[in-house]
């Protein structure tokens, strides 16, 4: 039988397909990536770089995450689910070395047991990703 993996909140992959905020980006990993969450922001006074404005965040990695609206991304920013198993293994294969991808497995166990009995990624079975940040309707009509 053919199987479906369904991710819950916050367990698909993301990453930036484009970013003015920042175009080095672009192509690379935000959610959830540990090299990119910020901590650098944390350390200075206050969160935003024009404290009378309040228009531009210090953390470039909130700025990716959050959404302008419930339907609409950042401007200058959009992010993608990456698409299939890939997407749902875990959520950070690459920081640290390849180290942080063990802890933030997702799907990881389940793909390696379904391989182990003979399914074929993309054949026999696949996910499911998508941008949990959107509501269902939202992402239908994206």
């Amino acid at each position: 039988l053919p199987v479906l993996l369904v991710p819950g909140f916050l367990s698909t992959r993301l990453v930036a397909a484009r970013s003015t905020v920042n175009p080095s980006w672009e192509g690379q990993q935000i959610w959830l990536s540990l090299s990119k969450l910020g901590f650098q922001a944390m350390h200075a006074k206050g969160m935003y770089e024009d404290p009378e404005e309040h228009l531009a965040l210090k953390n470039k990695w909130l700025q990716h995450m959050m959404l302008k609206n419930a339907e609409e991304e950042t401007d200058g920013v959009h992010l993608e689910a990456v698409p299939g198993i890939e997407g749902v293994r875990c959520l950070d294969p690459e920081s640290m070395y390849g180290m942080a991808a063990e802890g933030s497995t997702i799907f990881g166990g389940i793909i390696t047991l379904l391989e182990n009995y003979g399914y074929v990624a993309g054949k026999d079975f696949d996910a499911a990703s998508y941008d949990w940040r959107f509501a269902p309707d939202v992402m239908q009509r994206r």
